[in-house]
């Protein structure tokens, strides 16, 4: 790729990769006089499509300004958030963190409810209208309550188990744990060895009902 780019260009990434990776990315491009990036996103597929993104951008200020009209043209909010392109990895996997721990949240509490013989929607209505603004947690503790895991248009368990070890080897190189991510690892990995790997990652709660003895 680089053999291909001229001097000046530059290399947006805005896939979820390592830190580590994107150190290395920064060198390779800063060796052949080309500039890297760090773009990642948040958002579904359907967010995509529509142009409704969110990107967290990393890197030389130059380079993120003359980015950001292509950044704008698919993302409804674009945060500069540091001149290393490194720190906006970081922001992608903090946030993709908090969406797989939400996920276990919700999991066990369902979980709880269910074996103490509260009904779901009363719990279900708790998240949607007391404690989740944004439509991403509506979304997984509807998906949760009607055990909904087809992976279409979603996040595929293997991709979910990929970004967690980024998450976990991630905290390993800052000397701090993840200890709900140690968890999601876990599961996540036994779901894909099942054969689970094409459903949401959010069907990691069909194999806690099975070990709470919940058909």
């Amino acid at each position: 790729m680089l053999a291909g780019m001229r001097p000046d260009a530059i290399h947006a990434c805005v896939t979820t990769i390592s830190p580590e990776c994107a150190d290395e990315l920064e060198s390779l491009h800063r060796g052949h006089g080309s500039f890297y990036v760090s773009a990642p996103v948040a958002g579904r597929p359907d967010a995509a499509a529509s142009g409704r993104l969110a990107s967290f951008l990393g890197g030389p200020a130059n380079a993120v300004e003359r980015l950001m009209p292509a950044c704008k043209s698919y993302s409804t909010s674009v945060t500069v958030i540091s001149e290393r392109p490194r720190i906006a990895n970081v922001m992608k996997l903090a946030i993709n963190y908090n969406v797989i721990s939400t996920i276990e949240l919700i999991s066990q509490s369902y979980i709880f409810a269910e074996k103490c013989g509260l009904p779901l929607e009363y719990l279900r209505d708790f998240y949607q209208q007391l404690w989740f603004a944004h439509p991403a947690p509506k979304m997984y503790a509807e998906k949760l309550l009607k055990r909904d895991f087809a992976g279409r248009g979603g996040f595929v368990m293997t991709g979910g188990l990929k970004d967690v070890r980024l998450m976990l080897s991630t905290a390993a190189e800052a000397g701090t744990k993840l200890e709900f991510g140690e968890i999601a690892e876990r599961n996540l990995s036994n779901a894909v060895d099942k054969g689970m790997g094409e459903r949401d990652w959010s069907a990691i709660h069909e194999l806690a009902r099975k070990k709470a003895g919940l058909a």
